[in-house]
C-alpha cells in the first residue's frame, strides 16, 4: 500500500476537502470509496504487504481519523498527519512475530455510520 495514496488523501482532507467517502456520497479530490478501498487492500495483501487481517473498512477509518488530525492541526502542526500516517503503515507491513487482533473489523454499515457521524451527519 502506497504512501502517496494516503499522502494525497491527507492532503485534500488537511485542505478541507470533505471527509472523501464514497459510502456517505462525498466525492472529491480525495475521494475513495469502499470498493476502490477493498481493492487496495486485497493488491497489497497478495503481495504480503500488509497484514492479512487488514480491511478495506480499516482504511477508511483510517481515512477518517486522519482527516480530523489534518484539519485540527493544519494552523498549528500542519505535517502531524504525516507522523501518523507513517506509524500506520509500518504497522501494518506483513511480518513474523505479529500478533493476531483482539477486536475483528468493522462491517461495511458500521463504517457508513461511523464516518457519517464524523462527518456530522445525525
Amino acid at each position: 500500500m502506497g504512501h502517496g495514496l494516503c499522502r494525497r488523501v491527507a492532503l485534500s482532507q488537511q485542505e478541507g476537502a470533505p471527509a472523501a467517502f464514497g459510502p456517505l456520497g462525498r466525492h472529491g479530490p480525495g475521494h475513495l470509496d469502499r470498493d476502490a478501498a477493498a481493492r487496495i487492500i486485497e493488491r497489497a495483501r497478495l503481495a504480503g504487504a500488509v497484514r492479512p487481517d487488514f480491511t478495506g473498512e480499516d482504511l477508511l477509518l483510517f481515512f477518517g481519523a486522519n482527516a480530523l488530525l489534518a484539519r485540527a492541526g493544519a494552523g498549528t502542526a500542519p505535517d502531524a498527519w504525516r507522523r501518523q500516517v507513517a506509524f500506520l503503515l509500518d504497522g501494518l507491513r506483513a511480518g513474523p512475530g505479529q500478533r493476531p487482533l483482539s477486536v475483528g473489523p468493522l462491517t461495511p454499515q458500521q463504517v457508513y455510520d461511523v464516518m457519517g457521524r464524523l462527518a456530522g451527519a445525525p
